[in-house]
């Protein structure tokens, strides 16, 4: 049995993940211990390169895709920033993976072209998958796709799910997996402010992981509250 550690949306914030692993006792060392990003592990926060490095550097460990890692792929494919890239912080990791010391002269086009061709980042892109099924959960970045043959869905329906809000799709949709979604995407203070009645944004509001309709939501919103949830768990991985 691995026992798991679960992080989601970290969003360049090395430092503060860093830290909510070690507390939690994640050590990388020991076969037993995998780590599980559910996504967004880029954009926003200033250490987006730190974080990529230190996922791609891990013995055991499995990476999700999201939709952030689906709009720095398609800054990439434009060869430019639109204003949403700006606000979502995908210009900031472009940023951070250019190394050259003339950054600030170059086109987007060649920034974009920087983190294209490099090596962590294509290491990175080549490792990301939809999702990561055990014995007892699903991991995904928000929800998965509707059908009973969500597991064989289009790249295109993949896409569309990591988009969603898993908090209304847990209730109007219902989880129909069999098995405990593990989610990050939205934030976790949406699904507290309904169950216990508290704000969204306000003083009280709660960004801890929270449990919900046979979900369990990890976002902490951390480029808001630098706070970094991390679900630990025990599970049997399924036979190939």
């Amino acid at each position: 049995m691995a026992k798991l550690f679960v992080v989601s949306d970290c969003h360049g914030f090395f430092t503060e993940m860093k830290k909510a692993l070690d507390d939690a006792g994640f050590d990388p060392q020991n076969p037993q211990h995998w780590l599980i990003s559910c996504g967004d592990a880029m954009d926003r926060g200033p250490q987006p390169r730190e974080v990529i490095e230190f996922f791609n550097n891990l013995p055991n460990k499995v990476l999700i895709c999201g939709n952030h890692e689906i709009l720095t792929e398609d800054a990439i494919r434009r060869k430019c920033f639109l204003a949403h890239d700006f606000h979502n912080g995908t210009a900031n990791t472009a940023y951070d993976f250019c190394k050259k010391e003339n950054a600030d002269l170059m086109s987007q086009a060649q920034i974009l072209g920087e983190l294209r061709d490099d090596p962590e980042y294509q290491k990175y892109k080549s490792l990301l998958v939809n999702y990561f099924e055990t014995e007892n959960y699903i991991f995904c970045h928000s929800w998965v796709p509707g059908g009973k043959d969500w597991r064989y869905a289009t790249q295109s329906k993949w896409n569309k799910a990591m988009w969603g809000n898993p908090f209304d799709i847990a209730v109007v949709v219902g989880n129909k997996t069999g098995k405990t979604i593990v989610h990050g995407h939205y934030h976790n203070s949406y699904g507290w402010a309904d169950k216990e009645l508290l704000s969204e944004w306000g003083d009280d509001a709660k960004f801890d992981i929270i449990e919900h309709n046979n979900c369990i939501g990890l976002d902490a919103c951390t480029a808001y509250t630098h706070k970094v949830n991390i679900l630990v768990v025990e599970d049997n991985f399924l036979e190939d």
